[in-house]
């Protein structure tokens, strides 16, 4: 049920993404056909996890905080995308088991780094979460910046405004596979590094191609 409920998802939401927002999506080549690979991308509000799953041409399992997940309206919803609950307040070793599972079987999860959406619109700093996906799992982590949703739907709007949203992918880097008791110092440099790659396709200017 999963695929199919997440593909006529991504089917309907496109009217609405192209027209209203009109959204734009560049570095497409950047994302690996097949295989493990973790996707990595700024935060400010709620339209962020709909249009980088547009974007992206491949399933993304979301790992989205457990308290949005078991909101009793959309449960449901979440539970068919598959998406993955997380708890931030805590080490959540289950959240991690069931991504890293994906990951070695293969298929592409989505995360957050920051944890939550930034209020203010700017980059934050990133949890140690998914610093440990990719020191863990060892697979290409693909960076990208979503720009203007912050403008099209900020943090207390109810509905999305008509605004111009992008989504930039960027070149796939990875990390040196790290055990069970990875270094908490590593992790911080990895999620550095994460949110500096993530940080400059933000910043950046538009990429060339465009497409949806």
């Amino acid at each position: 049920m999963g695929d199919r409920f997440y593909a006529t998802v991504r089917t309907l939401s496109l009217p609405l993404l192209r027209t209203w927002l009109r959204l734009q999506v560049s570095g497409l080549h950047h994302v690996p056909a097949s295989g493990p690979v973790l996707v990595v991308a700024n935060h400010t509000s709620y339209l962020d996890p709909a249009v980088l799953g547009r974007a992206c041409p491949r399933k993304l399992h979301f790992l989205i905080k457990r308290s949005v997940y078991e909101t009793p309206l959309l449960r449901w919803f979440f539970r068919g995308m598959d998406a993955i609950p997380v708890a931030l307040d805590a080490a959540d070793s289950l959240a991690l088991r069931s991504a890293l599972r994906l990951l070695a079987g293969g298929q592409a999860v989505g995360i957050f780094p920051e944890g939550g959406r930034a209020m203010d619109g700017r980059l934050g700093a990133a949890r140690v979460g998914a610093a440990l996906l990719a020191a863990r799992s060892g697979c290409p982590v693909v960076p990208a910046g979503i720009r203007g949703a912050y403008e099209a739907m900020p943090p207390g709007a109810f509905l999305p405004r008509p605004r111009r949203v992008e989504v930039v992918f960027g070149p796939p880097f990875q990390v040196e596979r790290a055990s069970r008791g990875a270094a908490r110092t590593r992790l911080d440099d990895v999620a550095r590094l994460m949110m500096d790659h993530v940080g400059r396709l933000v910043d950046g200017e538009p990429a060339a191609e465009a497409s949806a």
